[in-house]
């Protein structure tokens, strides 16, 4: 195949070497190689960096950030000021590709030349299963949800994802950081918000529904190109993680759509939403799981509650105490 288009991928991980080995692994199997790959490293120790020094075949663009500059926003924010590429992709230390990972989206953007960015479909090592009851509650609630070939984005900051997918390509609202690639031209202009920290939930929700309402043209392919095998190793401690996904959502609700009371109802009966969600959870299925999802979304709750109106301004306002 011509090659006209330079590729590059950029890759933020935080201790993760075993896991970004296997990535790694997939990248020198390629068909057609990307021109650079530039891992921005948030890692606490030098194992990465040994690692990246192994791969010869690979031209590596190695960046380790200081202790103060961690976070994964502002890690893809680097490497998207790095790349270099005409398509510069986006992926994560634990999703693994096919061979013909880049050649397939070199040339979809070839045949579809208005495109400003794509997703493959990401796969998972764990079967995704289907429960029309759960999928009835959520959309009730009008929360993550799914509806045969539909993507949209609520005013939750939830989604509608595409399940079952039947067609081959899909316009969509969104797109996962993991599986996309974005035209450099469209990628230097919107970059990841980095008031989100740490675990920064639905942070590739915001850059890509910034990207799709000005620009739209952004497309799902189901082909199994991309498998999510998910690392669990460094995540935060739960409180955090709760408290993440409660004020990072509203503060993403605030920025991303106009505070109409229409929204606003919407946001809040999905709040309402998770509230009793949590709490049927815990009753149904008690454990220190449960009761821990349960007392942390709560909490969340009340707090947000109290800070919401100024919360644009610090949404990690709930991180001094923990």
């Amino acid at each position: 195949m011509p090659r006209k288009m330079t590729t590059s991928m950029i890759i933020p991980t935080y201790n993760r070497p075993e896991s970004l080995k296997k990535v790694l692994d997939c990248y020198v199997k390629q068909t057609v190689r990307f021109d650079e790959v530039i891992i921005v490293d948030d890692s606490d120790n030098n194992e990465t960096k040994k690692l990246c020094g192994k791969y010869k075949k690979l031209h590596i663009v190695y960046f380790k950030k200081k202790p103060e500059q961690r976070g994964m926003t502002i890690s893809t924010n680097k490497g998207i000021r790095l790349a270099k590429g005409d398509i510069i992709f986006l992926s994560e230390d634990d999703m693994l590709v096919k061979k013909d990972y880049v050649e397939a989206t070199l040339r979809f953007f070839e045949d579809n030349p208005n495109a400003v960015g794509m997703n493959w479909y990401p796969y998972s090592i764990q079967k995704e299963t289907f429960n029309p009851w759960k999928n009835a509650v959520m959309r009730f609630f009008m929360l993550g949800q799914y509806k045969k070939d539909t993507s949209k984005v609520l005013a939750t900051m939830s989604e509608i994802q595409p399940f079952p997918l039947t067609k081959e390509v899909l316009p969509v609202e969104r797109m996962c950081t993991g599986t996309c690639a974005v035209k450099k031209k469209y990628m230097k202009e919107f970059r990841f918000d980095e008031k989100l920290t740490e675990y920064p939930v639905q942070d590739d929700l915001d850059w890509s529904y910034r990207l799709y309402k000005k620009y739209g043209n952004l497309y799902l392919l189901k082909a199994n190109k991309a498998l999510h095998n998910v690392s669990f190793s460094s995540r935060m401690p739960s409180k955090k993680i709760y408290y993440s996904k409660i004020i990072y959502v509203a503060y993403l609700f605030k920025k991303d759509f106009n505070q109409t009371w229409k929204n606003l109802s919407i946001f809040w009966w999905g709040m309402l939403g998770r509230a009793i969600l949590r709490t049927i959870g815990f009753i149904i299925r008690p454990s220190q799981k449960s009761y821990d999802n349960f007392r942390y979304t709560l909490g969340a709750l009340i707090s947000l509650i109290f800070h919401f109106k100024n919360l644009e301004k610090n949404p990690n306002y709930f991180k001094r105490n923990m």
